[in-house]
């Protein structure tokens, strides 16, 4: 199965990037409270919520590789659903405490640290190891375009840009570090990388939020169905039962199925095949479940 496949991929790359973000939350927590940089106390919280995604995500992983019994397995949106709701709302209150320290330090600021260079060399090395994190990540959902890739790609891709943009702000703050107005270097520009970093936030919470709701599908898209299943009424005895609904942004459609006892299992997976393909015509991003009786 092709998509067990990416599974047991994206299982191996969740894991190496779990244990790289351990590594990574306590180098940068030490930088931080060495350097006293709102930036990097920004990214501290920024790399927990990294670290709680990539557990999880690993570790479901490993559940669905193991529980995948058809390849259109809805159930996989709901918990990659879960785990990004949870994270995303996690990563969302601590960005909200960071974005009042920064309007705080804004009217009163500090004056600079001298171990901020330690944390521009850190971040460096961040860019650097995030890179082929992306390549990895880029290529699994190139390979097998499912809902726990795309979702790990989109967050990879934020943290390799949250990296280069901390990476670039704090090498912008140390090198005005002798000006007058250098102190509000750095409340500025956390407020800004919060902001849109809330911003991403709002959406993923969002997308998450409609991913967890169900809903029915209109009356003409389940005509639709219903006309391509009885064009393709070869070798079925009976159904039991047809349930559509929307999962997110995907159509899902349950279809319970008797067939005779004699039945190859080749022909019902043809016809599966031959159902799927049809749907997928009138309705782009669709899935399909077989259940037999």
């Amino acid at each position: 199965m092709e998509n067990k496949s990416a599974y047991k991929k994206q299982t191996f790359l969740s894991f190496f990037q779990f244990g790289s973000e351990v590594i990574n939350f306590f180098v940068i927590a030490v930088s931080a409270f060495m350097s006293k940089s709102l930036i990097m106390w920004m990214d501290l919280i920024n790399s927990s919520g990294n670290t709680m995604r990539t557990g999880l995500t690993a570790f479901f992983s490993r559940r669905m590789t193991k529980n995948m019994r058809d390849r259109y397995n809805y159930g996989i949106d709901k918990v990659e659903a879960m785990v990004s709701l949870f994270c995303d709302c996690f990563v969302f209150i601590g960005l909200i405490a960071t974005l009042m320290f920064s309007v705080i330090e804004l009217f009163a600021p500090r004056p600079q640290n001298n171990h901020l260079i330690i944390a521009v060399g850190i971040k460096l090395i961040c860019v650097i190891c995030d890179t082929p994190m992306l390549y990895f990540q880029y290529k699994i959902k190139k390979e097998n375009n499912n809902r726990v890739a795309d979702s790990n790609m989109v967050a990879t891709l934020g943290a390799f840009l949250f990296d280069v943009a901390a990476f670039m702000s704090l090498l912008t703050v140390w090198l005005t570090r002798g000006l007058p107005l250098a102190r509000y270097v750095s409340p500025i520009l956390s407020i800004i990388i919060a902001l849109a970093l809330l911003c991403f936030c709002v959406k993923h919470i969002i997308e998450s939020i409609s991913d967890l709701t169900d809903k029915a599908l209109p009356e003409h898209d389940q005509m639709k169905i219903f006309k391509i299943i009885a064009k393709n009424m070869d070798n079925v005895d009976k159904i039991e039962t047809i349930k559509t609904r929307h999962n997110g942004m995907s159509v899902c459609v349950d279809i319970s199925f008797n067939f005779d006892d004699e039945q190859p299992y080749v022909e019902i997976k043809e016809l599966k095949n031959k159902l799927q393909r049809a749907l997928e015509k009138e309705m782009e991003g669709c899935t399909l479940t077989i259940l037999i009786e």
